[in-house]
């Protein structure tokens, strides 16, 4: 007879939605609290956009543990970020500037939101170390507090959680060596790329290739798991389309990166908060 003092409760592991369906396919049913997601990809690959959508859809619908959004910009202005989520967004969100990473979560925890966007990891420093931003000892170690914010742990320990979205920048070849540094301190680690249809692209289950130059926009991205995603599957992937007003770079406010194509099949947005059980983490137990 199994004794009741040594049965451990299964506790499901919970994701609110991100409000983007494909970015909460990738992420195996949206944003856990306390999870520091990494987006990689070269430039143009509509990572701040992403984000940017994520994080309007968050302040708007409320699909998240908690009350607000707060935007970290290391690379920008205000006005910039302002003009991207005009782009993108209806709802309105706390914005940060600092290119100092003991800083940036200090603006962002003053906010009191609960999910941040820190953009980008390449652009941030920490005050403790003297190298350039982007340096592999600057990239691990800011990812690193970032880390320890999002769980309440090291200098943190004792205040509330945070889910953190990072973003970090490849080169234009589409290498993410630099951005690789800081993958022991996230939870996973999703990758953008600009992808060709192969053949129709409205065809349902329709093939898909990575475009063999990163540099040209291509109408598609994707975003697939790079190498990790804690309490998730490996091999998830969403396709984008990419509106033309936006590739023309024209004021417009429809969403940029748009519905989800006939390949992805994640969960559906919804107005309200979304919980999400992890089916597959269950299945692997």
């Amino acid at each position: 007879m199994v004794d009741p003092a040594n049965i451990v409760e299964r506790v499901p592991y919970v994701r609110s939605s991100t409000g983007v369906a494909g970015l909460d396919h990738v992420l195996g049913g949206g944003l856990a609290t306390g999870y520091v997601v990494m987006i990689a990809g070269p430039p143009g690959a509509h990572k701040s956009t992403i984000c940017t959508q994520a994080a309007s859809s968050i302040q708007e619908l409320g699909t998240h543990f908690g009350d607000g959004v707060a935007y970290g910009s290391a690379e920008e202005d205000d006005e910039a970020v302002i003009e991207t989520a005009q782009r993108v967004a209806k709802a309105n969100f706390k914005i940060a500037l600092s290119t100092s990473v003991q800083e940036m979560i200090r603006s962002l925890d003053s906010t009191g939101a609960v999910v941040w966007v820190v953009d980008s990891l390449m652009a941030i420093t920490s005050d403790d170390l003297k190298n350039e931003p982007g340096s592999p000892s600057q990239v691990s170690a800011c990812a690193t507090l970032l880390y320890q914010r999002a769980h309440a742990t090291g200098p943190y320990k004792g205040r509330s959680k945070r889910s953190i979205l990072i973003i970090a920048h490849g080169t234009k070849a589409g290498d993410l060596a630099g951005p690789m540094k800081a993958l022991h301190a996230v939870d996973g680690c999703l990758l953008m790329e600009h992808v060709d249809p192969i053949g129709d692209a409205s065809a349902k289950r329709a093939p898909w290739s990575v475009a063999p130059d990163q540099t040209r926009p291509t109408g598609f991205v994707s975003a697939r798991v790079y190498r990790k995603m804690r309490k998730a599957s490996n091999k998830r992937v969403s396709y984008f389309s990419v509106q033309p007003e936006y590739l023309d770079n024209e004021l417009t406010e429809l969403n940029p990166v748009g519905g989800r194509l006939d390949r992805v099949e994640g969960p559906t947005p919804a107005a309200h908060q979304v919980k999400v059980r992890d089916e597959e983490l269950n299945q692997s137990r």
